[in-house]
Order: C-alpha cells, then structure tokens, then sequence
C-alpha cells in the first residue's frame, strides 16, 4: 500500500472515531435530560404496555346514550298477578301485575341484588293480540303487560319485554310467575317467614299489630303482602316495602336452609311447581342453589320519580300513574350493572 492510501485509510478511521464520540457525547446530554423511564413489574418499559379495556359483554341505551357492561350477568324477572283474570284456554285472559321484582345476579363478582318495579310504573307496552302477534304498542302502567296475550306464558313474556325495555333493553334470562292467591302455599313451604309488621293488618288480624314481630302464618302472608285497600295510606309504595320486608326476610331464611340443605332450592321449586308459570329449568334451579350461599347479597335498589293521575288506560278513571326519573334510572342501572358511558355516545 502506498503512502498515498494509507494516508486516507487513517484520515477515514479518524472521521469515523470523531463520529462516535460526537454520537456518545450528544446522547449523554439527552438522558440527563428525559424523564426516568416507569419499569413494570414484568420487566417492561410502562410507556411500551397498551392497556386494553375489559371487553363489553353487553350494552343498554339509557337516555339515547350506549352504555356497556363487563360482567357476566343473568337477570330474573319475579311476577305475582291479581285474580283479574281467567287461565282457561279458550277464553285466556292476563291478569294484572301486582307484584314485580327483579333479581341481578352479578356472575363475576359472586354477588346478587334486587330491582322491585312498582305497578304503576309508564313505559311502553305491546298491545299483543290473542294470537301472540301484534306491533302496537301504548304508554301504560307496567301492570298491564300481563294483560296482554293469548295464553299465560305470552302474558309473562310481555311483561318481561315491558321490563327489559324499560331498562335499556337489558336482557332478561327467565321469569317466574306466581298468582297473589298463592302466597300462602309459598309462605307454607318455606316453613314462615318472620318480620315486623309496618302497618296494622287488626281488621283481619287482630293478631297482627303494627310493630309486632312475628313469623306470618300461611293466611297472615297472603293479607300483608296482598292487602292494600283499608290498609295504612292504601298506596302502592306502601305495599311495596311490606312485599320488599318479606321477600328478603324469605331469601335470607332460604339461604339458611341451603347452608343445612342443598336441595332445598329445588324442592321449593317442585312444591310450588303447579302453581308457578315459569320458564326457568329444574337444572338452572340446582345450579342457583349451588351458587347462592356463598354469593353476597347486595341489597334492593329503588327507582325514584313523579306519581300523577292520569286516564291512560281510556276507561275515563283517573289512575295512578309512576314517571321514572331518567337520572335515577341511569344512576341505578350503573350502580347494578357496573355501567361505562360507551366513547364517543
């Protein structure tokens, strides 16, 4: 090699030297100057982990706005009917809902709550024919979607629309239906049901004082839970926290029983069976009794709103007719639903 070439070769391995140490100098400079980088437990850099958001496993609309779910839920819809109306075949016809109460099973969390529906509650219900069919529908008290049908199961499934739509659309997974005038088999198979009496039954009791604690007998069960007229105020409110008194004091007695009996559910189920409209399965029963002792009970959440007479349902009586609040119906969808307003709605 020449002196010519080796001069080059040592003026280009000086440049490229003369390169790092400027590419070395500038970096130095730039990390005293940035932030520490957050390292995860895992090892990785926080600012390179995408958080992904739990996957919807459903939506409502709420108020003309999407709102999404994460937890695995099964709601159920409890119905008990006034004697209103006949079950023969041929000449069918609903009767009112007197008694409407949602049970949210949280699958995810292990947890259940409670939705009471007052009677008198507004929304929209299908004017269904005697055949099942029918897309009319009519702003009226939720009471009357049971009225509506051909047969006991269409009355119950008209009912359950009244009620999912009421909400959102949220799906409902089963019913159980129950007439009023079987509230003394039900109190009678699960062997009574104490509470204290928040009205005065004497008129029909002179056993049953108000304020008196007290395990009902079959017949007393039937008057507090049914009885309305020539009771207390004779609201429907009120009525309403008598059959919410009850219905937990019968839950928590029930899990008592599935503690020391875990086919009590289901016998229940079978007692009770030939009275009942339901489309809730023996299996599905087995498999509640299975999950509820050891599920957390959350508690009843209410609905707010207005009451106003009105004559909605055309007969030229004023009746008493229930407006949900939209707030209180988002705030109480979110607490029983874990809620998230949907991006972007």
């Amino acid at each position: 090699m020449s002196k010519k070439e080796k001069r080059k070769v040592l003026l280009l391995l000086a440049a490229m030297l003369a390169i790092i140490v400027v590419f070395g100098i500038v970096m130095t400079l730039l990390e005293k100057h940035m932030p520490e980088a957050a390292v995860t437990d895992a090892g990785f850099l926080a600012e390179d982990v995408l958080v992904q958001q739990e996957e919807a496993k459903g939506s409502v609309l709420l108020g003309g706005k999407h709102y999404d779910y994460t937890h695995e839920y099964e709601t159920y819809l409890f119905i008990g009917t006034d004697d209103t109306g006949t079950s023969e075949n041929e000449n069918y016809q609903g009767s009112m809902s007197d008694f409407l109460l949602l049970v949210v099973l949280d699958q995810t969390a292990d947890t259940y709550s409670f939705l009471p529906i007052n009677r008198d509650t507004m929304t929209d219900i299908t004017l269904l024919q005697k055949d099942g069919t029918g897309k009319a529908s009519a702003e009226l008290q939720i009471c009357t979607a049971h009225w509506y049908g051909g047969s006991e199961e269409q009355s119950c499934e008209n009912t359950v629309e009244a009620v999912s739509h009421l909400l959102g659309n949220i799906p409902i997974n089963g019913y159980y239906c129950l007439s009023m005038n079987a509230i003394p088999e039900l109190n009678h198979a699960i062997g009574g049901v104490e509470v204290t009496l928040l009205e005065d039954f004497t008129k029909v009791d002179k056993q049953m004082t108000k304020g008196r604690s007290m395990t009902l007998t079959d017949s007393q069960a039937y008057h507090y839970i049914h009885d309305r007229y020539g009771i207390g105020d004779e609201e429907n409110i009120s009525r309403m926290r008598r059959q919410q008194q009850y219905i937990q004091a019968m839950f928590k007695k029930a899990r008592r029983q599935l503690k020391e009996n875990k086919t009590f559910l289901y016998t229940l189920y079978q007692e009770m069976e030939e009275n009942a409209i339901t489309n809730i399965k023996g299996k599905k029963v087995s498999r509640l009794a299975k999950e509820m002792p050891q599920a957390e009970e959350k508690g009843f959440y209410e609905l707010e709103g207005r009451f106003e007479l009105g004559q909605a349902l055309g007969d030229g009586i004023n009746h008493v007719e229930f407006y949900v609040d939209k707030n209180s119906l988002i705030q109480v969808m979110t607490e029983l639903y874990g809620l998230k307003k949907r991006n972007g709605d």
